[in-house]
């Protein structure tokens, strides 16, 4: 009943996974947690069985508050994939019109940086069933809450063209406008970053106001701390998405880019600018036109991106027999794909259609998805769930370390060890990361998209365990990345929980 120091003891917990806790660096930097309070307290927790999602809740009871005997959470540990999120809370009090808050709220990654929200003002709302109503699916609708995206009035393909180029690794370089001006580098397209993100000499160009700060985690753990931006508007092809928030990032050296965009001041220096996730892409229907080099010819092939306003846009009858369902976890999109590693006979070790998940798995029709998810195109393609990753490059797709096992996938796609460094964004500066000795690549025989296929598929696999900034959910058997989609239309309709995949077919 006293907890004391019990609520802290203990350096894993049922689920096998370490508990997050925050590094004297981030001590120092967001300070330290509330402290443990003393008195009466009590646990709660919840888990599926196979430990796949799970939480703790400490409780105490705070007689400064008052009211249900004043019992008020402390701690709070959620299970992830990449480990133990906790969030501990303290100051409690009652406002001005009578709500229980917490003066401050701590938060600590599972890799161990942390974020500090702090209570100025609290204010009470009228009861509706909007503000609690439950996600729906489709785009977003007009409402009174906050200001919802612009589309032009032109909604042909030279209207929602937008300046686009192919990064090293395969990456999509799209130059928004920023705030009506032309973007003075690049944003990388990135379909698992759920927001925006900014350099921050360009923020201060444009005038962005800074406010707060997040803590985040990079490439190889690397740990990304900033600043929170306010923008205008930023505005790619058709669309126009008011009041962004971007999330300060060092990102200058975090990939090699072609020339600045077309149109760019050229005293900004060009470079990577910026990164562009779903929080615009679900407001618009992307096309990204990537055809192959025309043998023979010396110069590169072109390559197209167009954001067309979804109530305008019409697909083709080839598009229309390709969707694909997307299926949203921890919100980031994820397709089935058929799978052949290798062309060996082993039929055994081939991935089957009929994924085995974790229970508790997703499935059409739930969460996200309509209750008659039949009459959704794409909704009876089968195979294995892989998130779609448009931010990582360098291959064609990530492997997990649990399916790479269970297909044997090194020793039959002749696994080799590469070489060099992969880079990213740091704390303070862009870093160099070297490459893991763990990491093996090798040659997937086919990745099968309803609408094409694509063949001898560069794969990546961790031997020693997926590391915890790779995000994998249990439920995928790996990451699909930007270097795979060459030679192909890929249709984004995330408002529509699409996709369309358009190998391009040969004469």
């Amino acid at each position: 009943k006293d907890r004391g120091k019990g609520g802290r003891k203990g350096g894993r917990n049922k689920f096998g996974d370490a508990v997050s806790r925050a590094s004297v660096r981030e001590v120092k930097r967001a300070g330290a947690p509330p402290p443990i309070p003393s008195g009466d307290g009590a646990l709660v927790a919840v888990a599926c069985r196979g430990g796949s999602v799970g939480a703790r809740v400490w409780l105490h009871r705070d007689a400064n508050v008052g009211g249900d005997d004043g019992w008020v959470p402390h701690r709070c540990e959620l299970a992830t994939p990449e480990g133990v999120e906790a969030w501990v809370f303290g100051e409690w009090s009652r406002s001005d019109v009578g709500l229980l808050v917490p003066g401050v709220s701590h938060q600590t990654h599972p890799a161990g940086n942390s974020c500090v929200y702090r209570t100025k003002r609290a204010a009470r709302a009228s009861s509706s069933n909007k503000i609690f109503s439950q996600p729906y699916e489709g785009y977003p609708t007009d409402d009174d809450r906050w200001p919802v995206p612009t589309y032009s009035l032109d909604d042909t393909e030279a209207a929602a063209a937008v300046p686009a180029a192919r990064g090293e690794g395969g990456h999509v370089l799209v130059a928004p406008r920023l705030n009506g001006q032309a973007s003075p580098g690049w944003f990388v397209l990135d379909t698992s970053c759920a927001g925006f993100a900014i350099e921050p000499s360009v923020a201060d160009r444009l005038g962005m106001p800074a406010f707060g700060e997040l803590s985040v985690v990079g490439v190889s753990a690397a740990a990304l701390s900033g600043a929170m931006r306010r923008g205008t508007t930023i505005s790619a092809g058709c669309v126009n998405v008011p009041a962004p928030v971007y999330m300060e990032q060092s990102l200058a050296a975090a990939l090699r880019t072609p020339p600045p965009p077309v149109g760019s001041d050229p005293s900004a220096g060009g470079g990577l600018v910026g990164v562009l996730g779903t929080d615009f892409l679900q407001h618009c229907v992307v096309e990204l036109r990537a055809p192959r080099r025309v043998p023979g010819s010396p110069t590169a092939p072109s390559f197209d991106v167009f954001c067309f306003n979804p109530a305008e846009y019409e697909p083709s009858d080839r598009t229309s027999a390709a969707w694909q369902r997307v299926e949203w976890i921890q919100g980031v999109p994820h397709v089935r794909v058929k799978l052949t590693v290798a062309d060996d006979g082993l039929t055994g070790l081939e991935p089957s259609l009929e994924q085995t998940l974790p229970r508790g798995g997703p499935h059409a029709g739930t969460g996200a998805g309509p209750e008659n998810p039949s009459n959704i195109h794409g909704s009876g393609w089968e195979g294995r769930l892989f998130r779609l990753s448009l931010g990582a490059g360098g291959a064609g797709a990530i492997v997990s370390a649990r399916a790479a096992k269970e297909w044997k996938m090194v020793e039959r796609t002749v696994g080799l060890q590469p070489g060099g460094v992969m880079s990213g964004p740091g704390e303070e500066r862009s870093r160099l990361a070297r490459v893991e000795p763990e990491v093996v690549t090798g040659r997937l025989r086919r990745v099968e998209f309803a609408g094409g296929s694509f063949d001898t598929v560069r794969a990546l696999t961790h031997t020693s365990g997926d590391p915890p900034d790779l995000a994998l959910s249990p439920h995928a058997d790996g990451a699909l990345c930007a270097d795979l989609f060459r030679g192909c239309t890929l249709v984004l309709d995330f408002g529509r929980n699409r996709i369309a995949v358009l190998t391009q077919q040969v004469d």
